[in-house]
């Protein structure tokens, strides 16, 4: 298991991630307070190609892609205390049988939460501002 708690980053280069989750069974913390920003073309805040638990009490945002892209078997959290900005989609799914929770802010241009295949849980107790959907 590896445990990601990490301090704020910000990159502007095109497809270079604030952070990126590779392993299986990662346990996720952004703290209230720490920034992810990328804001390069095709670049996001956090881009996950393995499952893993998070909870975001702090603020990812991406100035040209998705704040947060997740595979399948992800649980996320977006704390109270939680941001999420994106130029596209806030959280961005391609895989299936993903859990979100939203209690804080998501705010995009396109999609708030887009979820593709099935067996999805969203359960949004906070808000979502988006452009589209």
């Amino acid at each position: 298991m590896t445990i990601i708690n990490p301090s704020s980053t910000s990159t502007t280069l095109a497809n270079d991630h604030a952070i990126d989750i590779t392993v299986n069974n990662t346990i996720f913390f952004l703290r209230e307070g720490v920034y992810l920003q990328a804001d390069g073309t095709g670049a996001n805040a956090i881009n996950a190609t393995a499952a893993f638990t998070g909870v975001i009490d702090g603020y990812a945002v991406s100035g040209n892609s998705n704040a947060v892209a997740i595979t399948s078997n992800t649980e996320l959290t977006i704390g109270e205390e939680g941001v999420v900005i994106a130029d596209a989609n806030g959280i961005f799914g391609t895989g299936s049988d993903n859990e979100i929770v939203n209690n804080g802010n998501i705010t995009t241009n396109s999609a708030g939460i887009y979820l593709g295949l099935s067996g999805h849980t969203v359960t949004n107790a906070g808000s979502i501002n988006n452009g589209s959907g």
